[in-house]
């Protein structure tokens, strides 16, 4: 039978459960030996419906079905990280599922997060967008979501912070972040979890200088008209086709 798992493991586990950009790969990093990652799974939150010996179906909030094929590399735990089995699951749980379309056009779960008995989808939601406010006097922060929307998220002493920030302070203008919310009495949105790092930005282009004392090479962008300074710690990793790049100090300029 599944346990009941205490409020405090499930604030922790909120940002996993509802920042799908940061969870998409944790299936396959569980499953080392799959060879074919793809880069994304697909996440569904629903409530089991069914269940035959090889596939389980949910109905998802909006009352839309989905079925999901299980296969040995399937994976199925508890928000505390126990070790789950395909058994354990049972009509009438909430489960959230990571997933990819295989060969046959079907959805292939990848990992199956079974949720607390008292789950209720309707007093929790995620919200994500970009920081364009903090307010720290008053302990909100100000989410632009993709719509161009203004969503002020509430924090207060509970709130559990990851992906490089640890309060309310550490949050910026301009980073992007995830919060796992609960819909309070008056309205207002209540943050559980908050997850925030700055965007990652990909950029190509030909060096034009190189500082080893400094710790940072320039950039001169494929457009040609935008030299950007890229600062290099012992975290930076290196990679060229011939394996001859393996430090800043092998970088050269017109590279």
């Amino acid at each position: 039978m599944f346990k009941k798992i205490y409020i405090p493991v499930v604030i922790s586990a909120l940002v996993a459960l509802i920042a799908g950009v940061w969870v998409s790969d944790e299936a396959f990093a569980l499953d080392p030996s799959s060879r074919r990652r793809p880069r994304k799974g697909a996440h569904t939150v629903g409530q089991v419906t069914s269940i035959s010996k090889d596939q389980f179906t949910l109905q998802k909030p909006n009352e839309d079905e989905s079925s999901f094929l299980v296969d040995e590399h399937t994976i199925f735990r508890g928000l505390d990280d126990s070790e789950l089995e395909f058994e354990d699951l049972s009509t009438g749980q909430w489960v959230r599922v990571t997933a990819v379309r295989n060969e046959g056009g079907g959805m292939l779960a990848r990992l199956v997060v079974i949720l607390p008995e008292d789950f209720n989808p309707s007093e929790h939601e995620g919200v994500s967008g970009r920081i364009s406010d903090v307010d720290t006097r008053v302990e909100t922060f100000t989410l632009q979501t993709r719509n161009s929307d203004d969503v002020i998220v509430t924090v207060n002493e509970e709130t559990r912070y990851s992906g490089g920030v640890e309060n309310l302070k550490d949050l910026q203008d301009g980073m992007l972040a995830w919060a796992g919310v609960k819909k309070l009495d008056d309205g207002n949105l209540l943050a559980l979890a908050v997850r925030a790092r700055y965007p990652i930005v990909k950029l190509t282009g030909r060096i034009s200088e190189v500082d080893t004392s400094a710790g940072t090479f320039t950039l001169l962008t494929r457009r040609g008209d935008k030299d950007v300074t890229i600062i290099v710690t012992n975290e930076t990793g290196f990679r060229s086709r011939e394996g001859s790049i393996e430090t800043l100090a092998d970088l050269e300029p017109d590279m």
